[in-house]
């Protein structure tokens, strides 16, 4: 029955969201010594297969940021930025400068605010250090890929550089690839650095929905035993 089949079909939709990771890319290179970075960040969920893109051009100082599908990007839909030029509006009176000034609040050491503020955040540290410690588990890096071309100053130190780079490979891990070859003629750097990380959404929300249980538990505890010391003292 269709009635029932599509909000199975939303319901499958939204748990495979949150249980595949979003694929996170970022991008970059530059052709020259002497040019700017060209930048492309890509976000994608259901490992990739719809997403969104956002690249900037050395030669352009706007975000263009258009969808993807399947890993094909489907034009560009919007543009971030640009040259427009931000000033005041001419109609808009400058507001006149007042003669009154007041001298600012001092305000207390940090290690006095810190130790006022002490007691209150005392038991999120144990749930926040569990919290820090699950981040390997939500975030991940799949690929690391580097190829261009690098020359030095000195011939010599550049076939060294070539040599040192071989010998790297054979110990780097499987996700990193090095693809760098050196360049006896021209000085500078030119090639692109990309990065791929797994995301998984669905781990950090139930970690961020195990921190916030606990911290509350024992934020709860802590008010309910400061006044029942606060109860005694003034039955006392």
């Amino acid at each position: 029955m269709l009635w029932a089949a599509i909000p199975t079909a939303i319901a499958g939709i939204v748990i495979t969201f949150f249980v595949l990771p979003l694929v996170l890319t970022v991008r970059v290179g530059r052709t020259g010594e002497d040019e700017s970075l060209d930048l492309v960040a890509g976000i994608g969920a259901w490992l990739g297969l719809l997403g969104l893109i956002a690249r900037r051009q050395a030669s352009a100082a706007a975000w263009e940021i258009g969808p993807r599908l399947c890993g094909y990007s489907l034009g560009i839909w919007y543009t971030l930025g640009g040259d427009k030029a931000v000033g005041m509006d001419p109609t808009d009176e400058p507001i006149p400068a007042t003669t009154e000034q007041t001298e600012p609040a001092i305000p207390p050491p940090l290690w006095q605010r810190v130790s006022q503020k002490w007691s209150t955040f005392r038991p999120l540290v144990q749930p926040a250090w569990r919290l820090v410690r699950s981040v390997p588990g939500v975030i991940s890096i799949r690929k690391i890929r580097a190829r261009g071309r690098v020359g030095l100053a000195d011939p010599a130190t550049t076939g060294q550089m070539q040599g040192l780079l071989h010998a790297l490979q054979g110990a780097l891990p499987n996700r990193v690839e090095l693809d760098v070859a050196s360049d006896f003629v021209q000085q500078g750097a030119r090639g692109e650095l990309a990065v791929r990380i797994h995301f998984r959404l669905g781990l950090l929300l139930a970690f961020a929905s195990r921190f916030a249980v606990t911290a509350a538990w024992r934020w709860a505890l802590q008010r309910f035993s400061l006044w029942r010391s606060t109860r005694a003292g003034a039955a006392a």
